[in-house]
C-alpha cells in the first residue's frame, strides 16, 4: 500500500468520527448524553484500531527499513 492511500485511509476514518448526521437539537439523552456523543466514542475507538492496524502494517516500510536490522 503506498504513502499516499494509507494517509487516505486515515483521514476518511478521521473523517467519519464527525457526528454530521446529527443536526436536531432536540434529541433524545442517554445516560444523560446526546446519542451524537456515543457515536463519537465509538468512531473514535474504531479510528484507533484503524490507525493501529496502518502503523502496524506500514511502520517500517515508511520509515525507510526494517526494525529487526535496527535492534
Amino acid at each position: 500500500m503506498s504513502r499516499g492511500a494509507t494517509t487516505l485511509i486515515s483521514f476518511i476514518a478521521l473523517v467519519l468520527t464527525v457526528p454530521w448526521l446529527y443536526t436536531s437539537d432536540r434529541m433524545a439523552i442517554w445516560f444523560g448524553f446526546p446519542p451524537w456523543a456515543f457515536y463519537t466514542i465509538a468512531t473514535t475507538v474504531v479510528y484507533a484500531v484503524v490507525l493501529n492496524l496502518l502503523l502496524g502494517t506500514q511502520w517500517s516500510r515508511m520509515a525507510g527499513g526494517d526494525d529487526a536490522d535496527n535492534a
